[in-house]
């Protein structure tokens, strides 16, 4: 009884207390500002905030599809999470050696176009 207690107040002191604080840590002193603002960064390299996504970046919905041909193609016996789990580059590793591809486990857009013309061949088969 007395853990919930003590931890009740303490979640009511920062509650209290936390908007005392705020000015403190999101407003500088101006005089500290206009310093830091002068004050030339050694040896300061320009840096490039663009963001570009990744092409090789690909959604679970993508994943979770080339798993489900990696499957049909019996490359991969796991779960289709549309995660990239160590399985699933394996199992896109022995997609690439068999095809004569660079090996790199990571999927393409040429890798995703073989892998479906390849589970709809399998797939034709075997009905």
């Amino acid at each position: 009884m007395t853990r919930t207690t003590s931890l009740l107040a303490l979640g009511l002191l920062v509650a209290v207390s936390t908007p005392a604080l705020a000015h403190v840590t999101t407003q500088p002193h101006p005089a500290t500002m206009a310093m830091l603002l002068s004050t030339p960064v050694a040896n300061s390299v320009p840096v490039d905030t663009t963001w570009v996504p990744s092409p090789t970046q690909r959604s679970r919905a993508d994943i979770r599809e080339v798993q489900t041909w990696l499957t049909q193609l019996k490359l991969y016996d796991g779960f289709k999470t549309g995660l990239m789990s160590p399985d699933t580059h394996e199992a896109l590793r022995k997609f690439e050696r068999a095809h004569n591809l660079p090996v790199t486990g990571q999927i393409s857009d040429t890798l995703m176009v073989l892998l479906r013309k390849e589970a709809a061949a399998a797939a034709a088969s075997t009905k």
